[in-house]
């Protein structure tokens, strides 16, 4: 989101939501999580604490980015 606003200039761009076991609003996209995150499973599956230790694959190389974790609305 902060490239899009800061670096691309995009237009616009889309923000999917899901909400966890525990109510808790996340941003995230693909209906399961294992496309683009080191997890498994539906988004909806987790609760808020595990979701949030979700960490984003790295598709320039291997493994997940150390940094780029699932956010919340909260």
């Amino acid at each position: 989101i902060k490239q899009a606003i800061d670096g691309l200039n995009a237009d616009g761009m889309e923000i999917d939501l899901k909400v966890t076991t525990d109510s808790v609003v996340v941003l995230y996209h693909d209906n399961t999580l294992e496309r683009s995150t080191g997890c498994a499973g539906c988004a909806e599956a987790y609760d808020a604490a595990s979701i949030l230790q979700c960490k984003y694959k790295n598709y320039y190389g291997s493994g997940t980015f150390d940094d780029e974790y699932i956010i919340s609305l909260q």
